[in-house]
């Protein structure tokens, strides 16, 4: 039976995630309980756990090689459970990481960084501190109101005002890209509508969206991305997007983690994401799964 650390980087293999206990290599969660006794290929047959992911294909249609190479051609595919997605078994070992931690090759690391639910539930939990700090129990219009914020981005510099006007400057030269519409709680984001016009007299406009961050500035641009002709999508970090609707938008997530960042275990249940991205609880020991919190977790 091959461990499903045994082909991560040493880096991640540091980090405790719900990934973590997962026992077969390439298999998602919420399957690895069609692995824990053996597995049962498609016409039946029962491969022992000692011959998965032993590197030789005992199914006629694969499976029983999720964690390696055997059965390319078969329609096996590896889960990267780090970035959530499949790829061909045929990648596998192949000395390339397609995974962001490598988790497809042995020896090999990766220059990408994975993004995991930890990082948004620390960054929650940081910025949601922050928010009370300096913002109290303000909505994001209000707590932003009044402040502006500029990026350059040669040859343009941007200047954001929240709750007024963006405009896009280049020398001495000025052109708005729209006053602020009323601002969105729910998507936290406002609308500028009625910028100078383009060519085609269609006029500018941008949509500029708060994403709750650690709180290292109140406020920052990030992103500014020109969509289509002369309409424009602005990303801002700042605490004050740390509110209701983001802690709405974690769930159960936020109880699913303890605060060193480690899953959080309860008679060897952990909450992680299913295949559909929906919370699914998980036992390390049974590998058995449920969308329903099981008693005493919540």
């Amino acid at each position: 039976m091959t461990l499903f650390l045994s082909h991560a980087s040493a880096a991640a293999a540091q980090q405790k995630t719900a990934n973590s206990y997962a026992v077969i290599a390439g298999v998602p969660l919420w399957n690895q309980q069609h692995y824990v006794n053996g597995y049962r290929c498609a016409d039946g047959t029962m491969v022992p756990s000692e011959r998965i992911n032993d590197d030789s294909c005992d199914c006629v249609h694969g499976g029983d090689e999720p964690g390696t190479a055997a059965c390319a051609g078969l329609k096996q595919v590896f889960w990267c459970a780090a970035d959530r997605r499949f790829i061909p078994s045929s990648r596998v070992q192949d000395g390339v990481p397609d995974c962001c931690d490598a988790a497809d090759e042995t020896g090999v690391s990766s220059p990408r960084r994975c993004p995991t639910d930890r990082d948004e539930i620390a960054t929650f939990r940081a910025g949601a501190a922050r928010r009370l700090e300096r913002f109290g129990d303000a909505s994001i219009d209000a707590a932003l109101a009044g402040q502006c914020v500029e990026k350059t981005l040669v040859p343009f510099t941007y200047v954001l005002c929240f709750g007024n006007r963006v405009e896009q400057r280049e020398g001495g030269e000025r052109r708005a890209l729209g006053d602020a519409q009323a601002f969105d709680a729910a998507t936290r984001t406002w609308r500028h509508e009625g910028g100078d016009p383009c060519p085609g007299d269609v006029p500018r406009r941008a949509t500029v969206e708060i994403e709750c961050s650690t709180g290292r500035s109140d406020y920052e641009i990030l992103s500014i991305e020109e969509t289509s002709m002369c309409v424009y999508h602005i990303r801002v970090a700042s605490p004050a997007g740390c509110d209701a609707t983001r802690e709405a938008e974690l769930g159960p997530r936020l109880a699913g983690v303890d605060a060193d960042g480690s899953p959080r275990l309860v008679d060897g249940w952990l909450l992680t994401r299913g295949e559909r991205g929906e919370g699914m609880w998980y036992h390390v020991e049974t590998a058995e799964t449920s969308l329903v919190a099981p008693e005493g977790w919540l």
